[in-house]
């Protein structure tokens, strides 16, 4: 009779350190904080960081969420996926953080 045995490892916790080495290289992006970076914004710039062997980009968010800043959002994480780019939003919440200082 033949019988086998199949052991499933813990998966390890993840930790900072190996979230940011599984992220590799990347960079912030102004590409939904100001004017000009939403404005000027091409698909076709995701393409190329990642054919320069960026991995991930911090997408730093600013201003109220309308519904124009939103869908202009889901086009720059639509054109991450598309590339193979992975995205990390990052909302710049000015407003708390200076309200959080100013608190004894």
């Amino acid at each position: 009779m033949l019988t086998s045995a199949v052991v499933y490892a813990k998966p390890m916790p993840l930790t900072a350190a190996r979230y940011a080495q599984q992220l590799g290289v990347g960079m912030d992006v102004d590409w939904a904080r100001t004017e000009r970076g939403i404005r000027e914004f091409d698909p076709l710039v995701v393409r190329d960081f990642k054919a320069k062997g960026l991995t991930h980009v911090r997408i730093r968010v600013a201003g109220a969420p309308t519904e124009a800043r939103l869908i202009h959002l889901r086009k720059l994480v639509e054109a991450c996926e598309y590339y193979g780019v992975i995205p990390i939003i990052a909302y710049q919440a000015d407003a708390y953080k200076n309200r959080s200082q100013r608190q004894p």
